[in-house]
């Protein structure tokens, strides 16, 4: 809350930006597929939209969807599957 409060300042942008860098060097960019999106589920990333955008940006990978509330995109597609008959 206190990052997401002081967002204005460029040192707390800034801060939040490279932890960002740094999870996605560490935890994405070692499957070396820069082509394939990247989707993020959470409150997290919803609040931090911004700042994860400009750190995918800067990592040369590409920003998938942003679902704050999985549960929602699940039900579109349970339901879009079961009118398909699927």
């Amino acid at each position: 809350p206190f990052l997401a409060r002081h967002l204005d300042n460029s040192k707390v942008e800034a801060l939040v930006v490279d932890e960002f860098r740094r999870f996605l060097r560490r935890n994405i960019k070692n499957y070396g597929r820069p082509e394939l999106a990247v989707h993020f589920v959470g409150g997290i990333t919803a609040t931090f939209a911004k700042q994860l955008q400009k750190a995918i940006e800067k990592e040369g990978l590409i920003l998938g969807q942003i679902m704050s509330h999985p549960i929602v995109g699940m039900e579109k597609y349970h339901l879009e599957t079961c009118e398909k008959g699927i």
